[in-house]
């Protein structure tokens, strides 16, 4: 794909979906997650404008977090971590195992390497030394 015509579909991706609360899974780029309060999830998301959002998503998509993705689009069942670091705002695991759940029926388990949260709901844990 040359890098005009690669330019003109994600111009065109953009303006079909801009601010609906849909997630679009594109061989191109990974899972783009047009949902304006997706920028609320995503740790610095408070510093990008909603078209920069979008462009992170599509220029790094492609290679990441997508066990996470597909819990967030499927039925998610658990998750298991290693955490590494705790501040005031924000944990941050080493790896996270999830597993979930296909709306068919079947199951599925995947890896993600370092990870950044919320510290809500994690007030109580401690960094593995």
């Amino acid at each position: 794909m040359s890098k005009s015509k690669g330019t003109a579909e994600w111009k065109e991706l953009k303006k079909e979906f801009w601010g609906q609360n849909v997630t679009v899974d594109r061989q191109e780029w990974g899972y783009i997650d047009f949902s304006p309060q997706g920028m609320n999830e995503v740790f610095g998301g408070e510093k990008l404008s909603y078209e920069e959002y979008l462009d992170v998503q599509m220029a790094t998509g492609k290679g990441i977090r997508g066990w996470f993705a597909l819990c967030h689009r499927e039925v998610p069942l658990g998750f298991a971590g290693q955490i590494v670091r705790i501040t005031k705002k924000n944990i941050c695991f080493k790896r996270i195992y999830v597993s979930g759940m296909y709306m068919d029926g079947e199951c599925f388990d995947g890896r993600e390497d370092h990870v950044w949260m919320s510290v809500e709901r994690f007030e109580d844990y401690q960094a593995a030394i």
